[in-house]
């Protein structure tokens, strides 16, 4: 029986997996993110870094290897297709560093800010294959509309991190953040086996149909 991406991210056995990826390669992640944080310093590049680190996070969170050569590869390569990420980030957290007020101007601007972050979250994982801005920002779009549920779990854990950076430390926010991106990957990877999936019995169907017909003529 075929698991849609919504049941198999949620299953115990998938999450077991996840877990038993992110613990076992920990040291890495934390090594990618510290390279992340190294990387954002000139801040223009954060875009870039956020690429290659979600490019290392999505190799890990399937227990394959990525290496340090391979993070600079691509962080070198995706600096430019980052930069109007980092653009689009550094107005979301502005917008969401605005002092609370109770004018209507305060709350649109949070609603923008909100939407911002969900349309474009999956820029960073996309662009790892891909270098087209537009389209990248298209495909992160639709893919946020496409996969709503999966998208609404992954702001749940944002929210968390956002949470825990306000009524505890920013450090602490930092330390959560490769478990955001970690989370994505895990999801994004159980949406491709799911269309991987449909993909393979589509023409499982095609050839049996095609035999059937051989068979009658």
């Amino acid at each position: 029986m075929r698991k849609d991406a919504m049941t198999l991210y949620l299953s115990p056995r998938y999450i077991g997996e996840g877990f038993m990826n992110f613990f076992i390669n920990l040291h890495k992640v934390l090594l990618f993110t510290l390279f992340l944080m190294l990387c954002t310093l000139p801040i223009v590049t954060f875009g870039g870094a956020l690429i290659a680190y979600n490019a290392a996070l999505r190799a890990l969170a399937q227990d394959d290897k990525f290496t340090v050569s391979e993070f600079f590869r691509v962080f070198r390569k995706k600096i430019v297709c980052g930069i109007p990420y980092t653009l689009v980030f550094a107005a979301v957290v502005f917008l969401l560093s605005l002092p609370v007020s109770q004018s209507a101007v305060y709350y649109v601007s949070q609603f923008c800010a909100v939407l911002a972050f969900c349309l474009t979250m999956h820029y960073p994982v996309a662009a790892y294959s891909q270098s087209n801005v537009p389209r990248l920002f298209a495909n992160s779009a639709l893919y946020a509309f496409g996969h709503l549920l999966q998208t609404l779990t992954e702001v749940c854990v944002a929210l968390i991190v956002l949470l825990v950076a306000v009524y505890t430390s920013e450090f602490l926010a930092i330390l959560m953040f490769p478990i955001f991106y970690f989370v994505v990957n895990r999801i994004v990877l159980a949406n491709n086996a799911q269309i991987e999936q449909r993909q393979e019995e589509r023409e499982n169907a095609e050839l049996e149909n095609k035999l059937k017909g051989d068979q009658i003529s």
